[in-house]
């Protein structure tokens, strides 16, 4: 016992003492890169666009699990980008998926230095992996002719996508998807994004690569402000809404109303993660005052996350077991079917799954939250209330379950506004012209 913690400490010193020459190394390395970065204006020039996206939020197999496959062959463009590539990083091991001939993704894996935190040298692992990860980036945009950097978060995969478009004089963008403020108001600090485990330091990544993103693209106009108040350049942001492709959509499906036993039900669905920020609690109380007065409705939430076990709770104290139906995670296809067959979409919170509830051509019921606004037009295309208003949202869904007409009206006017702002082809033109301002690099 005695040895063994002598020999650990020797390998701590070691580590300490390594560590720090390692990061020199890979400081040295970055600069000898830096200063090569010309290499763009001395390679053959081609017709074609290589893009390399970077991103930490998901991974392959949760594409797979969700049914979501085809939407990474969406970022090809109909051709106009020749070869995708993009990059999870720092996963436990390594693979690479072929998902087209033009859409390749990229798990970056650290298994090769598992050994290094097997004899505790934490600290010279980290350096190694830098260096290394880095390394393997800079190639790859070499060897590809990546002709565009983008960054899925302003945090650590923003940080991966400015490092590497210094290093090799390649123009990046920056994505907006999200407004933390709210995230901030509503989940607890645990749950906020971190780089290296810091939460300060996020904030201060996250103003680095927006002031420095040669575009930084927001999924709205209120993302938009957002990034404006955290160091982005109003001069260099655009906006790029969701996308939908409504040619994807299922049909209705009277089968599953069957399956489900939803006959002579009128259906509210909530579509999303079962998390705090997207006022899953309020859903649950909305249910509650719904049935008190219409025991023929049903409401279906139709998502996981981590307040599922609390809110199943919730429903049994309140004697909804009935009307209140969780039915965990679904593929696509399966969602969007549960979509078509709901008299109205409840999304007090939402991202893309409000555009595809409206594309469903169900009427909307939301709080006046995020960028709501530019979707749920009030009286429009479906009602639009102050946040946490749970009594004016069981208002609005009983107005529209007793009348079916403004029903209809309403999610026929938020389909069309919906495919209008958010059609596959739309924002495949405002990604083009993206694209094409960052390889003529435009300040």
């Amino acid at each position: 016992m005695r040895y063994s913690t002598i020999i650990g400490f020797v390998y701590r010193i070691v580590d300490i003492l390594l560590a720090p020459l390692l990061f020199l190394c890979f400081i040295i390395w970055a600069g000898i890169t830096y200063l090569d970065n010309n290499y763009l204006r001395r390679r053959q020039k081609t017709e074609k666009i290589n893009m390399l996206d970077f991103t930490t939020s998901s991974s392959y197999s949760s594409y797979r699990e969700r049914g979501l496959l085809a939407n990474l062959t969406q970022q090809e463009e109909d051709g106009y980008i020749e070869g995708f590539y993009t990059i999870y990083p720092f996963k436990p091991t390594s693979q690479t998926i072929k998902v087209s001939d033009r859409t390749i993704l990229i798990e970056w894996g650290t298994e090769q230095f598992s050994r290094w935190k097997d004899l505790g040298f934490k600290y010279s692992r980290d350096a190694m992996i830098l260096w290394h990860f880095f390394h393997y980036c800079v190639g790859l945009i070499k060897a590809e002719e990546i002709k565009i950097i983008r960054g899925g978060n302003p945090f650590t995969s923003g940080l991966i996508a400015m490092v590497c478009s210094k290093l090799t004089n390649t123009p990046f963008c920056a994505y907006v998807r999200h407004e933390f403020d709210v995230t901030i108001k509503y989940t607890s600090l645990e749950k906020l994004p971190t780089v290296f485990g810091s939460k300060r330091l996020a904030r201060v990544v996250q103003r680095l690569v927006m002031s420095r993103a040669d575009r930084v693209v927001a999924t709205s106009e209120s993302r938009a402000r957002y990034a404006i108040r955290h160091g982005a350049r109003r001069e260099r942001i655009r906006i790029e809404p969701f996308r939908i492709d409504p040619t994807n959509f299922p049909q209705p499906n009277k089968a599953l109303e069957k399956e489900l036993g939803l006959e002579g039900k009128k259906i509210i669905s909530f579509v999303g993660r079962l998390v705090s920020y997207n006022y899953v609690n309020d859903v649950i109380h909305i249910a509650e005052r719904i049935y008190q007065q219409r025991e023929d409705t049903i409401f279906l939430m139709v998502g996981d996350g981590e307040e599922r076990r609390s809110l199943e709770e919730l429903s049994c104290n309140l004697g909804l077991e009935d009307s209140v139906r969780f039915l965990g995670m679904q593929e696509w296809q399966k969602a969007m079917q549960i979509r078509l067959l709901s008299d109205v979409s409840l999304c007090l919170m939402a991202g893309n799954s409000l555009v595809e509830a409206a594309v469903a051509a169900t009427p909307l019921v939301a709080y006046d939250v995020d960028w709501h606004y530019e979707l749920v037009k009030n009286g429009e295309t479906g009602f639009l209330l102050p946040e946490g208003d749970i009594d004016g949202a069981t208002e609005a869904i009983l107005k529209l379950l007793d009348d079916p007409e403004l029903a209809k009206r309403m999610g026929q006017n938020a389909k069309t506004l919906a495919i209008d702002r958010h059609s596959n082809e739309k924002v495949r033109q405002i990604r083009k012209g993206i694209y094409e301002e960052l390889m003529r690099r435009v300040k």
